[in-house]
């Protein structure tokens, strides 16, 4: 059955969707779900966002950053990606039917002439770059497997988006797997929109699967699909705090000289936070490390909390947001 989105392209309601109809559907039936999100950086569930995500482009770009439930690595998608998601019942071989279950995806993908094959990990692939990842989550219930199809997509900015700087930060969170991708639009034989690629894909889904008939939530499904995008997805703790645990090291230059920051952050809050310097930096004393311990690891939590705060006592001569853009 083909789920109805209303054409919605919030990743963090399609996001919400996708869980809903997971948790709350008749699973005795098959279903699927087709969207396109707008600029939007998708983090698996055990990644720490800010490990994954060029911080200040996605800021500037206003690109959402949306963690999902399942694993995997993080993805960029925009109005150039398509986007399926299928809903099954959970059955204990389901986790290792990947293949075939996106199967009828490769088949479409091979009429329009695109040579598309799955490669180990479950990777759509072309001539060895990637255009497809796929990741799965699973309940007693049911399972979902969704992927991205990177259609026509502004990889320049994919890359920028995901061009996260690793080496100031320590922890245990899944790393992504980099892999060169490619948009569809370079292998199809004849040119179509993507208005028309959809279609295309539905009806080869309907002639392999039997038949797609359309399924829309009533009034109180979607009251419950917007609860849970604004308790949930679109919130700080979901996508930002639900980090593993990290340590972040940095250093800078001030007019009392060099300073050496450890952060410890749990469960997105600053544990502790320690500052040493060339000129016996008096920071210990507590004040600024005061301020700091128990407030949200954000740039804008960390600028609310130092508001008024005399920080030239501690580091010489600095403006707040020179602070803000050194500590984060």
């Amino acid at each position: 059955m083909l789920i109805d989105n209303k054409n919605l392209t919030d990743p963090r309601i399609n996001l919400a969707l996708e869980e809903y109809c997971l948790r709350h559907l008749d699973l005795e039936n098959d279903y699927l779900l087709l969207y396109v999100n707008a600029p939007s950086v998708i983090i698996g569930r055990h990644q720490n966002a800010l490990e994954e995500i060029n911080h200040r482009f996605v800021m500037e770009k206003k690109i959402r950053v949306v963690r999902r439930i399942s694993g995997g690595g993080a993805v960029y998608h925009d109005y150039g990606n398509l986007n399926y998601c299928f809903i099954k019942q959970y059955e204990n071989n389901t986790l290792v039917k990947i293949k075939e279950i996106i199967g009828p995806v490769v088949a479409a993908l091979n009429r329009l002439g695109v040579p598309a094959v799955v490669n180990g990990r479950n990777d759509i692939m072309v001539h060895g770059k990637k255009i497809s990842g796929n990741a799965q989550f699973s309940n007693t219930k049911g399972i979902i497997i969704h992927g991205t199809l990177l259609f026509d997509s502004e990889l320049c900015t994919a890359e920028q988006a995901l061009g996260a700087k690793k080496n100031n930060i320590d922890s245990k969170a899944l790393k992504s797997t980099r892999s060169p991708v490619v948009n569809i639009t370079e292998y199809l034989e004849t040119p179509i929109e993507m208005a028309g690629f959809r279609d295309h894909l539905l009806s080869t889904l309907d002639k392999i699967c039997g038949g797609l008939t359309e399924f829309e939530l009533t009034g109180k499904d979607w009251d419950a699909v917007y609860e849970l995008f604004e308790t949930k997805y679109n919130s700080w703790n979901w996508n930002y705090g639900r980090s593993p645990d990290f340590t972040v090291l940095k250093t800078g230059r001030f007019s009392i000289g060099k300073v050496d920051t450890r952060i410890d952050v749990k469960k997105g809050y600053i544990n502790e936070i320690t500052f040493t310097g060339d000129h016996g930096i008096r920071v210990k004393s507590g004040g600024l490390i005061c301020r700091l311990k128990g407030q949200r690891y954000d740039g804008d939590a960390i600028r609310i909390a130092l508001a008024g705060f005399d920080l030239d006592k501690y580091l010489g001569e600095i403006t707040l947001e020179r602070f803000v853009e050194y500590i984060y």
